[in-house]
């Protein structure tokens, strides 16, 4: 239960991220949003340690919940890089790219990555 909670911690603090970021992914008169995969992932491990108290990258590596915490969050930066020319589009309003579809975009990934 433990693992299944911060992993949820994680993806909800990635979600934030997002969503504290509509207006300028939205925002048609920018290209490059400097958004990107290390910028999200980063922010979102620091809304995960206000949340939690504890930095997902000081969980132990071998653990069950360090490895699935690792491929969040390797899941997290492949999801934004991947969507780089979809958020920096320029003459686009809305991307639909909302933390909804961010979230299910980390999820299909995260299962990708660890199976059921």
């Amino acid at each position: 239960m433990q693992i299944a909670l911060s992993l949820a911690k994680l993806l909800q603090a990635g979600r934030s991220v997002i969503s504290s970021n509509q207006k300028l992914i939205n925002d048609p008169a920018k290209g490059d949003k400097g958004l990107t995969g290390d910028v999200v992932l980063a922010a979102a491990v620091e809304n995960y340690k206000k949340a939690i108290g504890v930095d997902p990258n000081s969980v132990d590596p071998a653990s069950g919940q360090g490895k699935l915490l690792r491929a969040e969050m390797a899941a997290i930066k492949e999801v934004m890089d991947e969507n780089q020319k979809l958020i920096n589009e320029p003459g686009v309003g809305f991307k639909g790219f909302i933390p909804a579809i961010f979230a299910r975009l980390v999820t299909e990934r995260l299962r990708e990555k660890v199976g059921d």
